[in-house]
C-alpha cells in the first residue's frame, strides 16, 4: 500500500470488481462488511462461500483496527474480485507489522488461524510499511 493514503471513504462495486478505502474503525469495518456481503450476493457467489468470505475479510479488518497503528488514525483498503473460478479478497493497511502473538490466557490471537480455516488459501505479507492478506475461493464446484 502506498503511503499518503487519504481518510476520505471510497468505495467502488463495479460488476466483478469491489473496493473500499476507509478510516480503520469498527464503524467502518461494519460498514464495508455489509457492503462486501452485497456485493458478493449480487455477483452470485454462493451462501456459504459468502459467509466464510464475509468472517474471514471482518476478522483481517479487525485485526488492521486493533493492531496496525498503535492507537493512531489510519486507514484500509480491501478490495476484492470475482473472476472465473476464483474469489480474490485483499485487505491492506499502511500501519506497523507485528509479529502475531497467542495471548497467554488463551481467549485471543487466533484471528489468522480463523481466516485460514475459513479460506481455502490466504497470504500474509508484513513489512514496515503495512501489511496485506490475500484470501481465496475456489467457486468452480459452486
Amino acid at each position: 500500500m502506498t503511503a499518503g493514503l487519504v481518510s476520505d471513504d471510497m468505495a467502488q462495486a463495479s460488476g466483478s470488481s469491489f473496493a473500499v478505502r476507509a478510516e480503520a474503525t469498527p464503524a467502518k469495518v461494519a460498514e464495508t462488511r455489509n457492503r462486501l456481503r452485497d456485493w458478493a450476493i449480487e455477483n452470485k457467489v454462493d451462501a456459504q462461500t459468502v459467509n466464510d468470505m464475509v468472517l474471514a475479510t471482518y476478522e483481517a479488518l479487525a485485526n488492521v483496527v486493533e493492531h496496525a497503528y498503535g492507537g493512531r488514525t489510519g486507514v484500509f483498503l480491501v478490495r476484492a474480485l470475482a473472476h472465473r473460478d476464483q474469489l480474490i479478497v485483499r485487505v491492506q493497511d499502511s500501519g506497523c507489522w507485528t509479529t502475531p502473538k497467542r495471548a497467554t490466557n488463551g481467549l485471543r490471537g487466533r484471528g489468522i488461524e480463523l481466516m485460514k480455516a475459513l479460506a481455502q488459501q490466504i497470504d500474509v505479507r508484513g513489512a514496515e510499511t503495512g501489511t496485506e492478506i490475500e484470501l481465496r475461493w475456489s467457486t468452480a464446484d459452486v
